[in-house]
């Protein structure tokens, strides 16, 4: 499995043997980045500075170990933005590592073009080659897992977010991409109410010789981190991913929570299976619970074999889905036959009564 970003270019490891310090190979290498995100070909210190941005920092809005989030506006146009600041430190070895991911991470953000993912901008460095300033969309509501804090969320609108981040996990694995850190922190929720993915750090890029087995198996990473975000989203406990794998592989599903309806359940049925049964993205996105008008009607999977279906496993899972909705339904009717006896039982009692009554006034 290729991991994007993971080791240096060629060019990249000629110039660590030619003995330059520290310095010089950060500021090579960060100039490299700039180079990779705006297509421009910076060679000094001064047309950095001289290409720079004009924008403004604000309210910090999100923190971790080596970056900060702000808020930011854009001074020419007026744009309302999100400026990762990322702090280049460390030993020379961490230092080298974090660049080559940002470069990674920088160069993948350019090329996803989707309503589920986070939008990038640019990127900009300071004077002393020591941050790194990522310009992306700004999103007003923070994080799923903030919203998650404030209110608790109807079924609907679970569905709804979970649709969205299922739309941009099949985005990205069209694109033989793994995000790998799918998690409520890392999906943001706009004012729209529209999801939108990010923090692509753990991202890899697979290859396209991998056979299908070997795909799936790649994929189900993210599949699972859906599974266990659903849950989070209905109030449940939060999954131990390390945890998850391991009961997965055992064949132990984890605790629904008990709001949880009949529909949510199966779905996740269907989710937290071995790797070798998880079904993609495609597939999954014919479940009832994403196609709200359906969701009553028989779940019917086209042919294993066929193209847009998952590769090698069968929809056992189907037949306890349409028991239920099918027993949910006999209930219904069983309540109504009994409904309308009763009401006609006492339409009978009322009539006899005055009936009765009229007998005893002749």
């Amino acid at each position: 499995m290729g991991y994007c970003g993971s080791k240096l270019s060629r060019k990249d490891k000629q110039t660590n043997k030619n003995n330059i310090n520290d310095s010089q190979f950060q500021q090579y290498q960060i100039q490299n980045i700039l180079s990779q995100s705006s297509n421009l070909n910076y060679s000094t210190q001064e047309q950095i500075l001289q290409k720079k941005r004009d924008y403004k920092k604000s309210e910090l809005i999100g923190k971790g170990s080596l970056f900060e989030v702000y808020q930011a506006l854009d001074n020419k146009t007026g744009k309302i933005m999100a400026i990762k600041t990322v702090k280049i430190q460390g030993t020379k070895e961490q230092k080298y590592l974090l660049i080559d991911q940002l470069k990674a991470e920088i160069k993948l953000l350019k090329r996803l073009k989707h309503k589920n993912i986070i939008k990038y901008y640019f990127t900009e460095i300071s004077p002393d080659f020591t941050q790194l300033d990522i310009a992306l969309e700004y999103i007003s509501q923070g994080s799923l897992k903030r919203v998650l804090s404030k209110i608790d969320l109807e079924e609907s609108n679970i569905r709804i977010y979970s649709k969205q981040i299922l739309e941009g996990i099949q985005y990205l694995h069209k694109k033989n991409i793994i995000h790998r850190n799918i998690k409520t922190s890392t999906i943001l929720v706009d004012s729209e109410g529209t999801i939108k993915l990010s923090n692509f750090k753990n991202f890899i890029q697979i290859d396209q010789e991998f056979d299908i087995n070997e795909k799936q198996k790649s994929f189900a990473i993210d599949i699972l981190s859906l599974g266990a975000v659903i849950i989070e989203m209905f109030g449940g406990y939060i999954l131990n991913f390390d945890e998850l794998i391991k009961n997965i592989s055992e064949v132990q599903k984890p605790p629904y929570p008990s709001q949880a309806s009949a529909l949510s359940k199966n779905l996740l049925d269907i989710i937290f299976v071995p790797d070798h049964q998880q079904y993609s993205t495609d597939k999954l996105l014919q479940h009832p619970f994403f196609n709200f008008e359906q969701e009553k009607k028989e779940f019917q999977l086209d042919d294993p074999n066929s193209d847009q279906s998952l590769i090698g496993s069968s929809f056992e899972v189907k037949k306890p889905f349409i028991q239920d909705i099918n027993q949910d339904q006999s209930i219904q009717k069983c309540n109504i036959l009994q409904n309308n006896k009763q009401r006609q039982q006492e339409l009978e009692q009322a009539l006899q009564s005055l009936l009765r009554k009229k007998n005893l006034q002749n």
